[in-house]
This record gives C-alpha cells, sequence and structure tokens, in this order.
C-alpha cells in the first residue's frame, strides 16, 4: 500500500470498478499516517531505506519517537489488507476480522486478544474505515469519513488535548490535507468545523462540569453545595474553581470532590485532610464533607478510557462538534458509558470528628460509606443513583454521626446564655478545640433551625421573636402539636432566623423584660466590718444566698412587713448604724443559728445570725450578741453568727426593646444562674388592654404585685 515501486498500486488501481475506488490508496495512507502521528501504530513494519518518500512526514514530524512503542504493530499489513479488499464490488467490498487475522499471521501465530485489541485500536484510530459497528462484520475503506471513527481518532491523539496544544495539531493537518480528495460537500465543511481545532484542557473540563450535572441537578436543590476540585486540588485549588465556590463564599454544607486516591487507610486520609485544611481552609472547616473515591478506583485525570469517553462525549456536545447534525446524534452513545462509570466512582466520605489545629496531622475524620447506595444494571445508567449522592451523604451524617443529645446539651447551654441562633450556627462551623471534645457535625442553617424547634416543642427553651417569646404551651399535650405551633409561630430563614434569641422557659412571656431600677445598689456594714444583730421578734428580711436551692418562695404572711428596704439605727457593743437594703418580706425558713421570740403581729419566728453584742429596738427578747434596730415596738436582743449581706440594684438608662433589655443582664454582668430578690417592669403610655396582654403571657407559676398610675377623666 506504501511501497514506493508503484507496481502493485497501479495494477490494483486499474481494477477499480465504482467512482473514488482508485483514490482509495491515498485515503489510505493517510490513515496510516494518522494511526502513528496519534502514537498508536508501529514503524517496525516499513523499510525506512525503500518507503522514506512516503513516510518523510511521518517521520518529520517527531512520530518515530510516539511510534517506538507503539499499540498496533501490524498497522501496515492491517490498513493494507484492508485497502485491497475495498477494491472489491460494493457488496463484495471488506474484509472480516477474523480473515484479516489469517491475512497477517505468518510464522508466529497471533494471540487471540492482542490481535482483537489490534484491531479494535485500529478501527478507532482511523476515520476512514467503516463497518466496525457490526462485531465480526466486514472493515472497509471509503472516500466518506466515518463520523464515529472520527471522533475516537480524535479523542486518542493526546497531542490535541494537552494544555500546551497550539491552535492546530497533526490530526488538524492531517484532515485538513485530506479534504482535497474527500468528495461531497458535507465532508468538506465537517473537516473545515472539525479540523484545524485544538482542545487543550477540555476533557478534564468537561469531566468536572458532567460530575457536577450528575451530582447536582438542575431539577433538584441540593442541601450542600458540590464542587469538583481540579488537577491542582492538592497545590492551588481555588485557583481552578469558580468565584463563588472558593471557602469565603461558604455558607451551607460543602461537598468537596477529591479526584485522586489518597493513600494510608482511615489513618492516612485523616492526616492528609488535616493538614489539607489546615493550609487550603481558613474558616467554617466544620462545614466541609470529602467525597473520596473507592479504593479500587483509578483518579479521575489518569485515567486513559475515561479521559478518552469524556473527550469523545465532548466533541459530539454543541460545544465541540455538535453543531453537525451528524455528530451530535453520537452524543448519548458516548455520554451514557460516560455517566455511567463517573456515577461509581465515589461510594464513601470522610467528615471531621476531631480537630487539632496545632498538629493538624493527628485530626481525626470518621470515614464512612454511602449508604443505600442501588445497584446499577448492566448497561443501564442510573441517573438517579448518582444524583442521590449529596443527599445520601447528608442523611448518613444525620444517622450515623449526629449525637442528638449532645446537640440538645450544646443548645440548651447556650439558651442559658441567652444567646442568639446566629451566634449558634457561626459556632457550629468552626469545629471546637481538641480539649473541647468532638465537632457536632454542621447539618446546615435549615436543618439546624428545625431541630432547634424540636428542642423548644419538648419544652426545654423558648424562642424571641421580634420580642414575643414563643414555646411550647400548656394546652400542647403532645410534641407534635407543640411542633406544629412553633413552626408556624416561629420559623424564620436568612437574617430574621439568625437575630431569634434563644432563653429558657422561665422566659416565657417575657418579652417585654426591663431591667431591674437604678444603676447601682447600697451595702452597710456596722462598725467593726458586720452588720447589726437580730431583727424584732426574729423576723430577718434576709435576701437569699445565689445557689441556696430553695426555689420559688411563697409571698410573706398576712401582718409582715412589705415595704422594702430596712433601717436600723440602733448601736451595740460594737457601735455604728447599718442601712440594709432588702426585699420586702423573707423566703420561708432561713438558715437559722439563733433564736428569738417576736410580738410583731403575725409574727414570724426566726432570727438573723450574728455576733457581737447589744440591743435593738423591737418586741423580742433573746440573749446573745450583736444588736440591730429596726422599726417596731420594744426591746430585744439576739444571738447567733454574722454574715455579710450586700444588696445591689441596676437600672436601665433609657426604655428599650425587650430583647435589648435582657441584654442588660450580660452587660451588668449577672449570670444566668443568679437568683434575683426582685425585679420591676416599668411601662408607661400602654392601655389597660395591652397591659393584659402582657400579664396574660406571665406563667401561671409565678405571682406578682401590679401597681398604676393613670388619670381619669375631668380629673
Amino acid at each position: 500500500m506504501d511501497s514506493t515501486s508503484g507496481e502493485v498500486q497501479s495494477l490494483i488501481d486499474s481494477i477499480a470498478i465504482q467512482a473514488g475506488q482508485e483514490k482509495l490508496r491515498q485515503v489510505a495512507q493517510q490513515n496510516l499516517e494518522a494511526v502513528r502521528n496519534a502514537g498508536a501504530g508501529c514503524n517496525t513494519g516499513y523499510n525506512p531505506g525503500v518507503d522514506a518518500g512516503n513516510n518523510a512526514g511521518v517521520n518529520a514530524g517527531g512520530s518515530a519517537e510516539v511510534n517506538a512503542g507503539g499499540n498496533i504493530p501490524h498497522d501496515r499489513e492491517l490498513i493494507s489488507d484492508i485497502w485491497m479488499h475495498s477494491m472489491s464490488p460494493a457488496r463484495n467490498a471488506g474484509v472480516t476480522p477474523a480473515q484479516l487475522h489469517l491475512d497477517i499471521t505468518r510464522q508466529c501465530p497471533i494471540d487471540d486478544n492482542a490481535f482483537q485489541a489490534e484491531i479494535t485500536l485500529l478501527y478507532d484510530s482511523s476515520v476512514n474505515i467503516h463497518g466496525g459497528e457490526i462485531p465480526g462484520g466486514p472493515l472497509w475503506f471509503s472516500l466518506g469519513e466515518n463520523p464515529r471513527s472520527k471522533v475516537r481518532a480524535c479523542a486518542r491523539n493526546d497531542k490535541l488535548w494537552t494544555v500546551s496544544a497550539g491552535p492546530s495539531g497533526a490530526f488538524g493537518a492531517f484532515l485538513a490535507s485530506g479534504a482535497s480528495i474527500m468528495s461531497g460537500a458535507s465532508s468538506a465543511s465537517s473537516t473545515s468545523s472539525a479540523g484545524h481545532v485544538t482542545y487543550p484542557g477540555k476533557d478534564i473540563e468537561y469531566i468536572r462540569k458532567t460530575l457536577l450535572h450528575l451530582f447536582n441537578p438542575e431539577i433538584r436543590q441540593s442541601s450542600s453545595r458540590v464542587i469538583i476540585l481540579g488537577p491542582n486540588w492538592n497545590r492551588d485549588p481555588w485557583s481552578e474553581v469558580d468565584e463563588v465556590d472558593k471557602p469565603d463564599k461558604w455558607n451551607r454544607p460543602i461537598l468537596l470532590v477529591i479526584p485522586e486516591q489518597i493513600e494510608g487507610g482511615k489513618a492516612g486520609i485523616s492526616a492528609f485532610l488535616g493538614v489539607w485544611l489546615v493550609k487550603h481552609v481558613q474558616k467554617r472547616r466544620n462545614i466541609v464533607r470529602f467525597l473520596l473515591l473507592a479504593p479500587d478506583a483509578q483518579g479521575l485525570y489518569t485515567d486513559r478510557e475515561l479521559l478518552h469517553s469524556a473527550r469523545c462525549s465532548f466533541l459530539c456536545c454543541r460545544e465541540g462538534w455538535g453543531t453537525d447534525a451528524t455528530y451530535r446524534a453520537l452524543h448519548q452513545d458516548f455520554d451514557r458509558p460516560l455517566r455511567q462509570t463517573l456515577s461509581q466512582r465515589f461510594n464513601r466520605f470522610a467528615i471531621l470528628q476531631k480537630w487539632n489545629f496545632q498538629s493538624p496531622q493527628n485530626c481525626t475524620f470518621d470515614i464512612e460509606k454511602i449508604s443505600h447506595q442501588r445497584q446499577e444494571t448492566p448497561g443501564r445508567v442510573d441517573i438517579s443513583a448518582s444524583m442521590e449522592i449529596p443527599g445520601r451523604v447528608e442523611a448518613t451524617i444525620l444517622s450515623n454521626l449526629f449525637d442528638r443529645a449532645e446537640f440538645n446539651a450544646y443548645v440548651l447551654q447556650r439558651a442559658k446564655d441567652s444567646d442568639f441562633v446566629g451566634s449558634l450556627m457561626d459556632d457550629l462551623m468552626e469545629p471546637p478545640p481538641p480539649t473541647a471534645g468532638n465537632a457536632i457535625p454542621f447539618l446546615g442553617e435549615t436543618k439546624t433551625y428545625e431541630l432547634i424547634l424540636e428542642i423548644a416543642s419538648q419544652g426545654d427553651i423558648v424562642l424571641n421573636i421580634d420580642g414575643a417569646w414563643i414555646g411550647r404551651r400548656a394546652e400542647d399535650i403532645s410534641d407534635d402539636g407543640a411542633l406544629h405551633y412553633i413552626k408556624h409561630k416561629a420559623f424564620r430563614s436568612g437574617q430574621e432566623m439568625r437575630r431569634i434569641q434563644l432563653g429558657l422557659p422561665g422566659a416565657l412571656g417575657g418579652g417585654t423584660i426591663t431591667a431591674p431600677p437604678g444603676t447601682s445598689g447600697s451595702s452597710a456594714t456596722a462598725a467593726g466590718g458586720h452588720p447589726s444583730g437580730t431583727a424584732a421578734g426574729g423576723y430577718s428580711p434576709v435576701s437569699p444566698l445565689p445557689g441556696n436551692g430553695l426555689g420559688p418562695q411563697p409571698y410573706p404572711p398576712q401582718g409582715a412587713p412589705t415595704a422594702g428596704g430596712i433601717v436600723n439605727d440602733g448601736s451595740g457593743s460594737q457601735g455604728g448604724s447599718t442601712t440594709i437594703v432588702t426585699p420586702a418580706w423573707t423566703p420561708a425558713s432561713p438558715i437559722q443559728a439563733g433564736s428569738g421570740t417576736s410580738s410583731v403581729p403575725g409574727s414570724i419566728p426566726g432570727s438573723v445570725p450574728s455576733s457581737g453584742s447589744g440591743s435593738g429596738a423591737g418586741a423580742g427578747t433573746g440573749t446573745g450578741t450583736g444588736s440591730a434596730s429596726v422599726p417596731g415596738a420594744g426591746e430585744g436582743t439576739g444571738t447567733g453568727a454574722t454574715i455579710e449581706i450586700i444588696a445591689q440594684t441596676r437600672r436601665a438608662d433609657e426604655p428599650s426593646s425587650g430583647i435589648n433589655l435582657s441584654g442588660c443582664f450580660e452587660k451588668w454582668g449577672v449570670p444566668s444562674s443568679q437568683a434575683i430578690d426582685s425585679a420591676k417592669i416599668e411601662f408607661s403610655g400602654l392601655t389597660a388592654q395591652q397591659i393584659k396582654q402582657i400579664l396574660q403571657r406571665i406563667p401561671s407559676a409565678f405571682k406578682a404585685i401590679i401597681e398604676i398610675t393613670y388619670k381619669k377623666e375631668g380629673e
């Protein structure tokens, strides 16, 4: 076929009985050159001295180095045999693979499998060989191009796809030179559109686009954002992604697709990903999930078969040659196996369990298989299975890794601190330090807030929505009923959700809470550093100590003092006078360290622990040391050990909303566990109906006294 003598070729050309058959030898020579330029052929079959003229272009193009290790050692013989049989009449044209196998076999037999690999590669690399669609059917050359073979041949030529490829390549030059021998306007047109073009990096780009469409189709909204990392994922990952996919734009769970294998088992993966997170992600590290290749899968960008499949699919899409209906019709034939292969590549993921910024190689990750993965039917692509992978990842995290009890305790602690939902979300996005335990997986703002609403429906917390506390009501007989009510009243999203304040059930109905009046408190001690002795009749207006465990106390009995504050003007053995600001009544059964009697109407037995000696005005009598005076009738003495009582009063500077006023406690340094002796909430300019609405929100377990000031008409 490529001999320079021309005798045999001329004889065969002379027997051409159909128009164009005399040009088939030139077509065959062009196909042999294309096979060798693509790196699939082998030069061992031709004589450099005899055939230098016809193959000079091949050698000058540098194919000798490429072809030295070719995969089609009998390329010359096979193409020559196909050319000869192509000269037969139309119905008899061509040669079967079995006949080809026999024709090229000489002294040594050729292995059946090796020959099948040769003939398949030859067919894929030659654009003018027809007939390969039917297994075992005849193969022949034709002036017209075989679109399927042309696509495969272009995909096989790595020179057209490297990032350094120029505006035209060897294959494009071949197509251009072949245009002169092709008959028909359509062939010349397709050569013009598909010829002088290279596709640097388009194969990898197409794999990423296809994978992204599989995991995140337009018809379904995923709870996580899928990001397909590029070839430089380990050195400079964010230079190859869109601006919206960079870490500073993340606001929901991120599923990062790792395109290569990470060796070393769970320990190796944990150490590698820990270092990678520290190096490439500066914040919101707890929202990342890593989608990993199956243990036996090749890397996305190093698997030659996958790259070839992606190239074929790309060439038949509209971005490639798909504007031509001939190639567009082939797109599904190439795209379907590509998607099937990609959908089976990933079956596990990694999520951060324990963080260690100082020693990232010591970080721990949970490695989980993606649950409920469907079995693929051979020869059939289950697109829905791939679409469900991001959802399966989140479902597996929620069912296998998310500890509801740990999350509930975390939310309760934030509610004790009267924290806001936005602050809670921000903290969950960051992993805790090693000493704080394992990271709580971040499920996304919407799912996390739904879980917070479930906690509220159980009566453990309440939510402040625009100044009104929403929680479980007394009439809610089930958690489901309470959840339905709370969702109706409290479900928010975006910034509205982030502004919601958490609180404990005791805050229910306190949407208009104001801070206690006054900006400073007063304390009193007698000379010598101790307060004076007991009050009249042993009644002791002493505020309960923080954390005394007494809980809600009953109101004072009839006849007990009701005015807040006690003024003592008596003097004792240690001298001095005392002013003690205390509540208007004493909690039941305070701790007693002494005894005494009282003649105050409706007397309350008891005494104030004190030390020292003296006497005070009152009606009680007793013995001991220490003294105090309380307005009353009579005189008396008491005994006991003295404790120092410091009562403080705080008052907001100006009227404000309930949420802002509740923040005064943090401003004043009053912890949520601090027992409050008394609180006054002041309103002005409200109607009686508005006051009633506020009172109706106060739980029935709490008792209060109301005092109003108003002017009647005509007064």
